[in-house]
């Protein structure tokens, strides 16, 4: 005579091995869930550090010197802005751009909003400057800024 157990599985042990298998499945649905999300945040962030530090190149490469005579030179591009220039949108100082950093067309929702802030480093010195650069995703209205960097200008005799 034969043991009809030894046969095969049984019905419970096929449904435990089953529900197994189907919990394994959902928590590595959700690590890869978290993953995509996770390297879109990061894409983001690197981007918008990019655009952060290519603006704030652009700001550093314009004139700020003294002549030969000691008289200060420096670009128009480099007044004084508005002391809430990085929190609103001040001509002169905001740009919009797409998901790949290029101005964005007028009338087109832009992916990121670029400001910037010049303003002397301490009020006696005109001469140093403390320039700021902050990138928004345009996505989270009311959100604070993605990356925000700066840096000081001298002048240079």
């Amino acid at each position: 005579m034969s043991d009809h157990r030894s046969r095969g599985f049984s019905l419970i042990e096929a449904l435990v091995a089953s529900l197994l298998v189907a919990i394994a499945v959902v928590g590595l649905a959700h690590l890869v869930t978290v993953g995509v999300a996770q390297a879109f945040m990061t894409r983001q962030s690197a981007t918008a550090l990019t655009l952060a530090q290519a603006k704030l190149e652009q700001l550093r490469g314009l004139e700020w010197r003294f002549d030969v005579k000691g008289a200060r030179v420096g670009s128009a591009q480099l007044e004084t802005s508005p002391p809430s220039a990085l929190l609103e949108d001040h001509d002169g100082y905001v740009e919009a751009l797409d998901r790949f950093g290029t101005l964005s067309p007028p009338g087109e929702t832009p992916h990121f909003r670029r400001r910037w802030a010049i303003a002397p480093l301490t009020a006696p010195d005109p001469d140093t400057l403390r320039l700021q650069v902050c990138v928004y995703s345009t996505g989270r209205p009311g959100a604070a800024a993605d990356i925000c960097v700066w840096t000081v200008r001298t002048r240079k005799p």
